[in-house]
């Protein structure tokens, strides 16, 4: 049983190369803080025999190897979340809407993109009296804008530069009014009050 849950252990951390007692001593110490002494404890071994296996070459090869992995991973995730509050916080309601025979700014989705479906929260209908009948209406929520700028400002690391946004021409994501809405954006992201970090007790 013990054997099947080194098994088990090895193959969640990726560790090859080590023999048992030296796999079971690097488990430990990532499940313990990366704390030697409480490792040691745990694989019931002394702080000297832990320390030994410790600095042996073939340990600190699987050791570094398993924190790289972990780096790349967690890169990849930061990547992802700065992605996402992007998505949120530059969402655009004219890609999500249209103005109907009546004047009304209604949801259309008809030609929204992944992308944009990513800011939308939720998505209501509900049946509603016309001078035509009963009729059913859709409404929409966008994720909080507000909240998203704020993170991802934290995330990319405090003020943006509102000025080096290039003016633009024509037409797309240069255009003169996308640009303009760019900077008033990130003038807005950066006058964002970040609540302060709290500290650990």
């Amino acid at each position: 049983m013990a054997n099947e849950t080194l098994a088990r252990q090895l193959d969640k951390y990726k560790i090859i190369g080590l023999e048992p007692k030296a796999a079971s001593l690097l488990i430990a110490y990532l499940e313990e803080g990366h704390i030697l002494a409480r490792a040691a404890r745990a694989v019931k071994l002394t702080e000297a025999q832990a320390q030994r296996i410790f600095a042996k070459p073939e340990f600190q090869e699987a050791l570094h190897r398993h924190l790289r992995r972990a780096q790349t991973k967690m890169e990849i995730s930061v990547e992802r979340v700065i992605e996402e509050l992007a998505l949120i916080g530059f969402a655009r309601m004219g890609r999500l809407t249209r103005v109907n025979e009546e004047g009304q700014l209604v949801p259309d989705f008809t030609n929204a993109t992944e992308d944009d479906l990513a800011a939308v929260q939720s998505v209501q209908y509900t049946e509603e009296e016309t001078k035509f009948g009963m009729k059913r209406v859709a409404k929409f929520a966008l994720c909080d804008k507000r909240a998203a700028l704020v993170d991802l400002r934290k995330h990319l690391g405090g003020q943006f530069d509102a000025a080096k946004v290039p003016a633009g021409d024509g037409e797309g994501v240069n255009a003169p009014s996308e640009a303009a809405r760019l900077r008033a954006m990130l003038r807005e992201m950066n006058d964002l009050s970040c609540p302060p970090e709290e500290a650990d007790e």
